[in-house]
């Protein structure tokens, strides 16, 4: 089930439509884009394995307790504007893993928080953090995070062209 508590929009069918494809770019560009970790200690790209990776996703996305900057003090007003959105929630929403329209080429599945750190280890070629989406009114630009496990924990600023989102800029904020 998907939650709605946000006052940007009134329509949520428009909100929940946009999540889902801001949510499903950012797994097929950070969950395949940087090289696996495999459990038996070696490093493969994606295209140089014949296996299908696992991708594991937090099913909810969560809202940053952390207060976010925007390094470039010239970033346009809009993106200060969702920042400003964006470090006021509150609250997690849930996914439906069903939504999720990913390339194909690896499994996604929703990671499972009562195994135990070594079993997810082995169980996910890669684990992905999502939190929160902060739009604008029209759902033109968009500003999120995500977390890459044994990776690096990013901002990401996004457009949306012609009714298809894209990263307009992504900034490692630390390794994570």
């Amino acid at each position: 089930m998907f939650l709605i508590s946000s006052c940007q929009s009134g329509n949520t069918d428009l909100l929940e439509k946009n999540t889902y494809q801001v949510v499903s770019l950012l797994i097929d560009e950070f969950g395949t884009s940087l090289k696996f970790d495999h459990p038996q200690g070696e490093k493969k790209a994606d295209s140089d394995t014949n296996s299908n990776p696992t991708i594991g996703i937090n099913k909810v996305l969560k809202f940053t307790r952390e207060r976010l900057n925007l390094s470039n003090k010239k970033e346009e007003k809009s993106y200060l504007k969702l920042l400003e959105t964006f470090n006021t929630f509150r609250e997690d929403i849930n996914l439906d893993l069903k939504k999720i329209k990913v390339k194909e080429g690896y499994n996604l599945i929703f990671i499972d928080t009562t195994k135990t750190k070594q079993e997810q280890y082995n169980m996910y070629d890669r684990q992905l953090y999502l939190s929160r989406i902060s739009f604008d009114k029209n759902y033109k630009k968009a500003l999120t995070t995500i977390s890459i496990k044994n990776g690096g924990y990013y901002l990401c600023l996004l457009n949306n062209i012609k009714g298809n989102w894209e990263i307009e800029k992504s900034e490692m904020l630390y390794i994570y």
